[in-house]
């Protein structure tokens, strides 16, 4: 699940899904709808 992303990557990616980093049992599922970036919230 880890990957490295390049600053194109980033620039290029059309779609972002947020997700609350203290809650792991939505980690899959916001893998499984296929965003181009996943980003943990540990805010």
């Amino acid at each position: 699940m880890n990957a490295r992303y390049t600053s194109d990557t980033l620039r290029t990616a059309r779609s972002f899904l947020f997700v609350p980093g203290n809650r792991p049992e939505r980690f899959s599922k916001a893998v499984a709808a296929q965003p181009d970036v996943v980003v943990l919230d540990l805010e």
